[in-house]
């Protein structure tokens, strides 16, 4: 009788164990992960972004001269 408590007490270790194990694995291969590289520009990107850019400052600066020519100080 005692020998059969005895299996079913080392069965239930390695089912936790294995429990365990899985747990560990499938943490380790989550954190290994490799991120996912940034999207390049291309030089499409680029001069669109640039001309966006300079047309905004174009835009305030005309903002900036009519504001300063309506109120003189």
């Amino acid at each position: 009788m005692r020998q059969q408590g005895t299996k079913m007490i080392g069965i239930y270790d390695r089912a936790v164990m294995a429990g365990m194990a899985m747990m560990l694995f499938g943490l380790v291969g989550c954190a290994t992960e490799t991120p996912k590289a940034a999207p390049s520009m291309t030089q499409d990107h680029v001069r669109e972004h640039s001309e966006q850019a300079f047309d905004k400052l174009k835009q305030e600066e005309k903002n900036r001269a009519a504001g300063s020519a309506l109120d003189p100080q």
